[in-house]
């Protein structure tokens, strides 16, 4: 089952969780922008319908994640790749 993920702005509300796709990366032409952080580029694609996913190129939890139009995004190829599907 995937994890809840409260809305910190109103109490007790649960939010649809992001869920992980490894091994998946967004391929260049899908992507929408770079972020310096998980929270900057989550925050965007939210707002923005045409965002489906956000990608972090090291499956780390830091460094440049990237926006992207896609929620499949393309295989990796072994490089330790992760997107995270849009709920």
């Amino acid at each position: 089952p995937a994890a809840v993920i409260y809305d910190k702005g109103a109490c007790c509300v649960p939010t649809q969780a992001w869920s992980q796709a490894a091994g998946r990366a967004c391929s260049t032409p899908d992507i929408i922008a770079s972020h310096e952080s998980q929270t900057a580029a989550q925050a965007t694609c939210e707002a923005d319908a045409a965002c489906l996913s956000i990608g972090d190129w090291d499956c780390d939890g830091e460094g440049t994640w990237d926006t992207c139009r896609s929620a499949t995004g393309d295989g990796d190829g072994g490089f330790g790749h992760c997107l995270y599907v849009k709920p």
